[in-house]
């Protein structure tokens, strides 16, 4: 036997002798021989007997693991069963009371229904009430959406703002400098944005830009080109002058011609206009070949010779003379040339001219003879060596070009390297704000995409909460035809509310405005079995636990509920089903005693789990402590037997009125209360409810007074919500009012009494009288 204590009615506090209790928190299926709950476990129970702390138990198990306060206690020692893992492998659906109250909802304004709607299902509920949160953030979202776009903008603005004034920074410290680079055409954002991503942009320090702008302010230096000196040799020109002036004055045939030099000029270019015997084409006289031969051969070599090579040489040294004086001219300080090379390149030149003055006197001189022997053949006077002057001003002038040359390169590069550090430093001016607007826009994006992303999420969520609605219609009608065909409720019809997040129960005349508690039991258990495949329910994997599917007042639907049940819940890997009802009990087992010959096998990894277990669930008062003791064992094979609820209820009683069964005395109230049910239907069956069959059953011999104490502790022990079960009635103690309610039995039908005594083998005025408790005890077999 397994126990369960509890303190009050609801809160569980210990466990005992609960191994395989807690097997089934790690696993259902195992447990060995010793397993209490089997694939199919049938249990049953009166109310009060603990069947919703077990369902209920259940379902913490199967969803946040055993409660904080559970306590699991063996025969050796006492283990805590903190908040631990729920089942891993499967999942538990629990259908209980608690379930009928979260999903079978009555909204109510003021003192009743105002809209007598019935909001059916904690799903469509809870995705009410989600739709309406997504909503809200759907709209929060936009509104930070919204905002964060302005950021966006500003960020953006900002950006822009930031390279613009970058430009013009650097346009106006550089414009004047460099116009055709730096202006709003050439040097565009792109180039500006560059700048500003540079990591070396740094602001410079007054002085520093200040240089700077000095050095762009001063014009560049510009390349020169000293004119070439002429190349002049004067020595060769001296020798040449004396070759000529050594030249002796030969034995001339045309001596007229020797010392006039005017004549023997217009002879020889007039010769050049006769032919052999032909007249002359300039004097028209004609030349004998003997004397034109003779006059060539004069001018050739001869003395006409000399003076032409002489006139020629003179010619010469004038020209010569001349390209050294031009060169000179040429040759001062250019305009460009940096200071440093000014006075060297004025010395070399100094030089250039003290060398032009001296080789011009020189040309001169030479000049001058072969000009003398041009006119006088006979002048043969020596000539002097010239006075040859260095050129090393040539290299002193070439250096002065080179130095100039590497400076102006130089100078170059620390004016490119001006613009570029000014370029900067304007950049940096402005690096700050855009590094703050780059980082705005980087938050901002980031913001974006996570409430995009929470946008999406939401649109999603509401999509699928709109394609569940779009299925209300479709549940109402499965719901309606269950009601309908299954257990008989024509008169009840389940429609889609108005918004969709629910169901409202309709009957022919209008809005339910009223619903027993049968009709809220089926339409709840109805609703759980048709949500289950919404649930990820998976059947291999699933554990079920139903506690009192039908209730003691809907009695006619005990047989459709127990048939229903069997062919829904079929393939499930593990059923739990407790219930109060003897009727639904006995369906339950005349259903599994029919498939006995076909009994599945146990599921994968379950052990030596039965196929099939029936158990008894029972609660009786620990002696000495504010609680009750839950005991679970299983059902006793004589109270099997019983033919029908009734029998079975009237032995419940019995034992206890006659101090043979104590462990019932929390519920046997409730059980006394269910048999005189029975037995005034069965007396009076044409009365209306129980207050009316009871007043005609009231024998003769019981006074009012007592009818009445009976009546009240009766409605006292009732399960239902009015009269109210909490108020104490008249002052009796349990037993001795159990007592006067089997004497009130006795007194309406002794007859009958007596026979149900009998067939329960219990002596009628033990019932009466009770016997000693520890004497009876070994009469009972369980």
């Amino acid at each position: 036997m397994h126990g369960i204590h509890r303190r009050g009615k609801s809160v569980i506090q210990h466990i005992a002798h609960v191994e395989n209790f807690r097997t089934l928190a790690q696993s259902p299926h195992v447990g060995g021989d010793q397993s209490y709950f089997g694939a199919y476990t049938l249990i049953f129970g009166a109310n009060g007997s603990g069947k919703s702390t077990i369902s209920e138990l259940l379902r913490q198990l199967g969803t946040v693991g055993a409660p904080s306060k559970t306590t699991l206690v063996t025969d050796t020692d006492t283990q805590r069963l903190t908040q631990g893992a729920p089942f891993e492998s499967h999942r538990v659906w629990v259908f209980n009371s608690d379930f009928v109250h979260e999903n079978l909802r009555e909204f109510v304004s003021g003192s009743g229904p105002t809209a007598p709607i019935i909001k059916l299902g904690k799903v469509a509920v809870d995705d009410e009430a989600e739709s309406r949160l997504l909503a809200k953030l759907v709209a929060r979202n936009d509104i930070w959406k919204a905002g964060l776009e302005s950021d966006q903008l500003a960020g953006i603005a900002n950006r822009k703002k930031a390279i613009s004034a970058t430009k013009e920074l650097v346009i106006e410290f550089l414009g004047t400098y460099d116009g055709a680079r730096f202006n709003s055409n050439s040097f565009t954002t792109t180039k500006a944005r560059a700048l500003l991503d540079n990591p070396r942009a740094v602001r410079l320090s007054r002085e520093t830009a200040r240089q700077h702008m000095r050095t762009l302010s001063q014009a560049a230096l510009e390349a020169i080109s000293p004119p070439s000196m002429p190349l002049v040799d004067v020595r060769d020109f001296t020798n040449r002058a004396r070759l000529i002036i050594a030249r002796r004055q030969s034995e001339s045939e045309f001596p007229e011609l020797d010392g006039d030099l005017a004549l023997a000029a217009w002879v020889q270019s007039g010769i050049a206009h006769h032919e052999n015997n032909d007249d002359c084409k300039f004097c028209g006289s004609d030349m004998p070949e003997s004397l034109l031969v003779r006059l060539t051969t004069y001018f050739k070599n001869g003395n006409a010779q000399i003076r032409a090579d002489a006139e020629a040489l003179a010619s010469s040294c004038a020209d010569a003379s001349h390209a050294l004086d031009q060169w000179i001219r040429e040759l001062s300080a250019p305009s460009g040339i940096i200071a440093a090379e000014s006075e060297k390149w004025a010395s070399a030149v100094d030089s250039a001219k003290a060398f032009v003055v001296e080789t011009t006197a020189s040309l001169r001189e030479i000049q001058s003879a072969c000009e003398t022997k041009a006119t006088n053949l006979s002048y043969d006077e020596s000539l002097a060596s010239p006075n040859m002057r260095s050129q090393d001003f040539l290299a002193e002038l070439a250096a002065c070009v080179e130095r100039h040359e590497t400076e102006r390169t130089d100078y170059s590069a620390v004016q490119n390297k001006a613009v570029d550090e000014l370029a900067l430093h304007a950049a940096a001016f402005h690096q700050s704000d855009l590094t703050a607007a780059e980082n705005r826009l980087a938050r901002v994006a980031s913001a974006l995409e996570l409430v995009n992303a929470q946008s999406e999420s939401c649109a999603s969520k509401l999509k699928a909460i709109e394609a569940r609605r779009l299925n209300t219609s479709e549940m109402a009608a499965q719901l309606t035809d269950d009601l309908h065909t299954i257990f008989g409720k024509t008169t009840l019809t389940i429609q889609p509310t108005s918004d969709g997040s629910g169901y409202q129960a309709v009957r022919e005349d209008g809005p339910a405005k009223f619903l027993s508690e049968g009709e809220q039991r089926i339409l709840a258990l109805v609703y759980f079995i048709r949500t289950l495949d919404d649930d990820n329910f998976d059947r291999k994997n699933a554990t079920v636990v139903i506690d009192d599917p039908s209730t003691s007042l809907d009695r006619e639907n005990v047989f459709a509920t127990s048939a229903w049940l069997d062919q829904q819940l079929d393939g499930v890997r593990q059923r739990i089903l407790l219930t109060h009802s003897f009727d639904f009990f006995q369906l339950q087992l005349r259903a599994q005693n029919s498939n006995e010959n076909d009994e599945p096998d146990a599921p994968d990894g379950a052990g030596t789990v039965p196929a099939h277990r029936v158990l008894e669930i029972r609660s009786s008062q620990i002696v000495g402590a504010d609680s009750n003791e839950i005991t679970i064992r299983a059902f006793p094979e004589k109270i099997l037997s019983a033919p029908s609820e009734y029998v079975y209820l009237f032995r419940r009683v019995a034992e206890a009125c006659a101090g043979l069964d104590d462990e019932n005395l929390p519920v046997v109230g409730n059980a006394a209360r269910r048999l005189i049910e029975g037995f005034l239907a069965f007396k009076a069956p044409q009365a209306s409810n129980f207050g009316s069959r009871f007043a005609l059953c009231i024998p003769t011999g019981i006074s009012s007074g007592v009818a009445n104490q009976v009546k009240t502790f009766l409605h006292n022990q009732s399960h239902r919500s009015a009269p109210d079960p909490s108020s104490t009635g008249v002052e009796m103690a349990l037993l001795p009012s159990v007592k006067g309610v089997m004497a009130f039995m006795r007194a309406c039908d002794e007859t009958h009494f007596t026979g149900l005594a009998k067939a329960v083998g219990i002596d009628p005025k033990d019932i009466l009288t009770g016997r000693d408790l520890a004497a009876a005890r070994g009469q009972i077999k369980t």
